[in-house]
């Protein structure tokens, strides 16, 4: 079991090797509409990481996290990886929080800095990060969505919910939900009752009407469950005006 000590320092210090330090690198949204992700993600993985530090002090050398924020944007993901390899020369990259943001950079992974390097347990259920020629790179933590889609829409079938809807992400991420969602049900003679997507930028104050509409038409009947793919924000705005609209 590898256990680490984080030290959250500016990405400005140098990196690998100094000290007999190692270095790793995490590329969050600390700002932006997923910065709770990021600093929680952040604040828990330090939690943990202290405790079993504390536990066993000589079990390892001091390691210090360089923190770069992207702000959920997968371009700045990209930019922030390439300082990673190029300036910092990681030892291994950590904690990206996202599906689109952690896709992006699969591709920089087998070339590191002369040798592959690694992605350690990104927030993110997404099957794309689990299967194809970047697997072995890639160490995960968290369940997949699939597994999670399996356990929600067999615990909804349980209490008598058939008509099961998606509101999801227009992006990788949602995409990867909602088709979790699709084949649990499929796998069940079932299929996604209707659906809605919004915009990776939508926010808490914006009205999802259209999507509410989309997932309960007139004239229809209605969806007994919703599954919400989606960050806490747009997740929060979507129930708020579908508790107006129905």
């Amino acid at each position: 079991m590898l256990c680490l000590l984080m030290v959250c320092a500016p990405a400005t210090v140098a990196a690998a090797g100094q000290g007999g330090e190692i270095v790793l690198g995490m590329s969050a949204p600390f700002s932006g509409p997923g910065r709770g992700l990021g600093f929680e993600f952040y604040r828990g993985a330090m939690a943990a990481f202290q405790e079993e530090r504390r536990l066993r002090p000589y079990a390892l050398p001091p390691v210090r996290l360089l923190c770069r924020d992207d702000g959920y944007n997968p371009a700045l993901t990209v930019q922030n990886t390439v300082r990673f390899l190029q300036e910092d020369q990681v030892f291994s990259l950590f904690g990206y929080v996202g599906t689109p943001t952690s896709l992006r950079i699969l591709p920089l992974l087998p070339r590191g800095m002369g040798s592959p390097l690694a992605l350690l347990f990104p927030f993110t259920g997404s099957p794309a990060l689990r299967k194809g020629v970047h697997t072995p790179h890639v160490a995960h933590m968290r369940a997949s969505y699939l597994d999670e889609a399996e356990a929600l829409v067999e615990q909804l079938l349980a209490i008598g919910r058939t008509r099961i809807s998606v509101f999801y992400q227009s992006d990788s991420f949602g995409r990867s939900g909602w088709e979790s969602i699709r084949l649990a049900l499929a796998r069940r003679g079932l299929r996604i009752h209707s659906e809605a997507a919004y915009m990776r930028d939508g926010a808490m104050g914006l009205t999802y009407a259209p999507a509410v509409a989309h997932i309960a038409p007139p004239n229809q009947d209605p969806p007994d469950a919703i599954v919400c793919v989606g960050l806490y924000g747009p997740t929060a705005g979507f129930r708020a005006t579908n508790k107006t609209a129905m």
